[in-house]
Parts: C-alpha cells; sequence; structure tokens
C-alpha cells in the first residue's frame, strides 16, 4: 500500500507540469487554445479574449507582430506581459519573436563600413 501512495503523491506532483504549466504561469499556446485556456492567462480578461477569438476566427496568427497589429488593445508592452504569464504563438514567446526579428538599425550600413 505504501508503493502505492508513493507512486500516487509522484504522479500527483509530476501532473501540472505536463498538462503545460511552467514555474508559476501556464503555457497556452494562442492559436489553439480555447476561451477557458486564454482566461488562465494572467492579463487577459474576458473582452481582451474576446477580441482576440473574433480575430482568430478570421484566420491564425502569423507571429507576434500579426497578433498586435490584428487585436485591439495589444502593444508591444501587453505582449510581453502575455508572453511572461505565458501565452505563445507557434511556441514562441514574444521576446525570443523580437530578438529573431532583424530591426531597422541592425539593416542599416553603419558609418563605419562606408
Amino acid at each position: 500500500m505504501t508503493i502505492f501512495r508513493s507512486a500516487a503523491l509522484a504522479l500527483m506532483l509530476a501532473l501540472p507540469w505536463s498538462v503545460g504549466h511552467t514555474a508559476g504561469a501556464v503555457r497556452v499556446e494562442l492559436n489553439r487554445a480555447t476561451a477557458v485556456q486564454l482566461a488562465e492567462v494572467k492579463g487577459l480578461g474576458p473582452k481582451l479574449t474576446q477580441r482576440i477569438l473574433d480575430e482568430r476566427r478570421k484566420g491564425p496568427f502569423r507571429g507576434w507582430d500579426d497578433f498586435i497589429q490584428r487585436v485591439p488593445g495589444i502593444g508591444p508592452a501587453s505582449a510581453a506581459r502575455l508572453s511572461q504569464a505565458g501565452l505563445r504563438i507557434e511556441g514562441a514567446s514574444y521576446a525570443l519573436a523580437s530578438a529573431l526579428k532583424p530591426t531597422a538599425a541592425s539593416a542599416r550600413p553603419s558609418a563605419n563600413s562606408r
């Protein structure tokens, strides 16, 4: 009986990690999440969740820039907060997506390269 209790306890402790939870945050994939799953993301209230779902019905979000452009009330700062709270678009966090995107400054030749 003790082995059964130990196994049950181990399973209960591992379960939250296997369903998408990460160190205090819930990982939620924006293009596949239900309204209930979106509500688990800190910072998403009912009105913003509805705007997200309305836009998503038109087509999946292609990335964070698309999300910011299409959903009223979402800007870079709120995207960063939602990403930190566990929201992902195609598995990418906002910080990662921003880091991978070339900036206008990096696209211009520097004064030393002329």
